[in-house]
C-alpha cells in the first residue's frame, strides 16, 4: 500500500521549487502569483512596498485568466530510473498578443491529482491581430521521490492526463 502522506510531502516540497520565487529589489516585493483555496495561481503579478515596520502597501495585483486555447495535454515518461515525467500542453493562441504566462500547480492527495493552471500573460497596450498561433508548452513534473501508483494531471480544470509509476521513483545507489 502506498503512503499518500509521503507522496504529498514530496510534491509539496518540490512543486514550489520549480516555479518563480518572490523577489525583493530593495523597494518592492514582487510575487509572481498567489493561490487561493479554490484555485492555484489566481492572483498574479503582485507588488507590495514596505510602508512601516511590519506594514506593507499593495501596489499591484492582477486576477489571472486561464488560457482558453488548450487543445491537447500529454504525459511523456522516460524509461530510465529515476523516471522523469513531462507534461506537454498544446493549443492555439487566439491573437498575436497572447503568450503563456504563469503556470501554477498544487497536488490533491485525495485524488492523486496534480492540478496545473496555465494562464495568459497579460500584454500591454497596443494593437493585436486576430491571428491564431500554435503553441506547445513543456514542463517537468515533480515526481522524484514519489511512490509507485496511479496519478493524473488536470490542466485548467478540463484536460486530464493519467500516468503510472510502476515503482517508487527514487535513485538506487550501489
Amino acid at each position: 500500500m502506498k503512503s499518500i502522506g509521503n507522496s504529498l510531502l514530496t510534491l509539496a516540497l518540490l512543486v514550489p521549487a520549480v516555479y518563480a520565487n518572490p523577489t525583493f529589489d530593495g523597494h518592492t516585493l514582487h510575487i509572481p502569483f498567489i493561490d487561493t483555496k479554490d484555485q492555484a495561481g489566481v492572483y498574479q503579478s503582485i507588488e507590495m512596498q514596505p510602508v512601516d515596520s511590519n506594514l506593507w502597501r499593495l501596489v499591484q495585483v492582477d486576477e489571472g485568466v486561464l488560457h482558453q486555447g488548450l487543445q491537447t495535454v500529454e504525459v511523456l515518461k522516460t524509461d530510465t530510473a529515476p523516471v522523469q515525467v513531462f507534461l506537454i500542453i498544446s493549443g492555439m493562441h487566439s491573437s498575436s498578443c497572447d503568450e503563456i504566462g504563469n503556470v501554477a500547480s498544487r497536488y490533491d492527495a485525495a485524488t492523486s491529482t496534480l492540478v496545473v493552471n496555465l494562464y495568459y500573460q497579460p500584454f500591454g497596450e497596443g494593437a493585436c491581430t486576430g491571428v491564431f498561433r500554435p503553441f506547445e508548452h513543456v514542463m517537468a513534473l515533480p515526481v522524484f521521490g514519489v511512490l509507485a501508483g496511479e496519478y493524473k494531471v488536470l490542466v485548467n480544470g478540463t484536460y486530464e492526463a493519467p500516468f503510472e509509476l510502476l515503482e517508487d521513483n527514487k535513485l538506487d545507489r550501489p
